[in-house]
């Protein structure tokens, strides 16, 4: 076969098909390559998510398997609506928004890191992703993400192991909070609202014979 049949082949082929989309004439050698990338980067991890649904599914999981599984509907779409508006920052900041959310989707499904295996990991790829495809500030952008969902991960995972008598005392002074900034903000008022705060921290649990006695409010 001579060079010009392996260069025809290679035009006719996925690869080559998949490394046009999204391409447009008047397209400067960084955006094309941007395009690219973005194209490689989230349409090329499709077999790793329609594996990673199939193995929640068999496991049991059905939640966390849909997860993923939204990811390996999603990307295709999104990938052919791209192929016809060309609008690279629309299809990077959808692909790379999905990148941490579903990670910590997983985990929250599952239950926090431990019960998850610390999926919420791979959330990290999104800031890397975002250094390849994108400039240093909104890079940073999506790093700010990336630490924020880790620190709601790591409070939500504290908050569901408090025993049920101290989980209702921390909602009851949540609630007299929101009491307190729907009312008038002077001295009385922060006064009598620290007192509510207080007297429901302090209200007797109606589970106290379950708590461990360092939980025990009342």
């Amino acid at each position: 076969m001579t060079r010009h049949s392996w260069f025809s082949v290679y035009n006719k082929s996925p690869f080559a098909l998949a490394a046009r989309i999204g391409l447009d004439a008047g397209d400067s050698d960084e955006i094309a390559l941007r395009k690219r990338l973005a194209v490689a980067l989230c349409a090329g991890t499709l077999p790793l998510t329609v594996l990673w649904s199939a193995i929640y599914l068999a496991a049991g999981v059905p939640i966390a398997a849909a997860i993923p599984g939204f990811y390996s509907v999603f990307t295709p779409i999104n990938t052919a609506i791209f192929a016809r508006t060309r609008n690279v920052g629309i299809y990077r900041f959808t692909q790379l928004l999905l990148i941490p959310i579903l990670p910590w989707l997983v985990t929250i499904s599952l239950g926090g890191f431990k019960q998850s295996s610390v999926v919420i990991i791979w959330a990290a790829l999104c800031p890397i992703g975002s250094l390849l495809l994108d400039d240093l500030r909104r890079t940073l952008f999506w790093i700010a993400g990336f630490v924020g969902l880790l620190i709601v991960t790591a409070v939500l995972s504290l908050i569901s192991r408090l025993p049920n008598c101290r989980r209702r005392s921390l909602r009851g002074s949540a609630c007299s909070m929101l009491v307190w900034l729907s009312r008038s903000p002077s001295g009385f008022s922060i006064t009598l609202s620290a007192g509510e705060i207080f007297s429901s921290s302090r209200s007797k649990c109606c589970c106290s014979t379950s708590c461990p006695r360092r939980f025990r409010t009342g």
